[in-house]
């Protein structure tokens, strides 16, 4: 019987581990359990030492697999992986709900911490936005979609250190003046769409996102007399890449 032999600089450097963790989450799974057969010298060199990130956000996933029983076989061969994207209306068992470190579509957040002990980021489906004693700066909390926003949630958003990215479009409303008591620390990426907010609060926004490092926003909404748009992104010394667009390029 033949032996494959492999270069050990390749698996000292992690480039299979990549390899396998660039792939779709099908090819994934495939080359995994094919991978699994070769040999135990294999698992045991190769396959252990990896770490694999597995993307089940994909309906049709579970349509080809039994996720349940497919990690519980990936359990019994101590393979090290985590799930990534996970649905909260998709079921799992809970013994699998540990190897959880980012969630879509989050309904309940009260629970979430105890059903899901090792999450890192979650990104929030939907118009209410939790109370902050529901919310945990372990966490990464990003939010893409808005509608109404009260001051309170405001606070929470821009004045918490829970968000670290959001988008607000044209659905999103804010009938009030406001001003933030605090910062954002946290928020890396801040997408504005001509969202219905007056523009000295688009300043405050920004004035509080004290760590920006990507900004999109409509150039066209900042246009006043009382307001130097130029000076004032200027102060944001975090800022890496930043996106002005206009009424005339967002209607093309």
């Amino acid at each position: 019987m033949s032996q494959v032999v492999i270069p050990y600089y390749l698996i000292r450097s992690n480039i299979i581990e990549l390899i396998f963790n660039d792939l779709d989450e099908f090819d994934t799974i495939r080359l995994l359990l094919l991978h699994l057969g070769v040999s135990k010298e294999w698992k045991r060199n190769v396959l252990l030492p990896m770490q694999f990130k597995l993307d089940i956000s994909n309906n049709n996933l579970s349509k080809h697999y039994r996720l349940n029983q497919l990690f519980s076989h990936l359990d019994s061969h101590c393979i090290n992986y985590k799930l990534l994207k996970y649905n909260y209306g998709t079921l799992l068992n809970k013994e699998h709900r540990s190897k959880v470190i980012s969630a879509i579509n989050v309904g309940n957040t009260q629970s979430l911490y105890l059903e899901y002990p090792n999450l890192k980021k979650v990104r929030l489906i939907g118009d209410m936005i939790p109370l902050e004693i529901n919310l945990k700066k372990e966490v990464d909390f990003t939010k893409f979609n808005f509608r109404s926003i009260s001051d309170e949630e405001i606070q929470i958003l821009f004045g918490k250190d829970y968000f670290t990215s959001l988008m607000m479009d044209e659905n999103a409303v804010v009938t009030h003046n406001f001003t933030i008591n605090g910062c954002n620390s946290r928020l890396k990426s801040l997408v504005l769409f001509n969202p219905r907010i007056e523009v000295k609060q688009i300043y405050e926004i920004i004035r509080c996102s004290v760590s920006l490092k990507s900004l999109v926003l409509n150039i066209s909404d900042l246009y006043s007399e009382n307001y130097d748009v130029v000076s004032e992104l200027s102060n944001i010394s975090s800022l890496e890449s930043l996106y002005l667009t206009s009424d005339e390029i967002l209607h093309q």
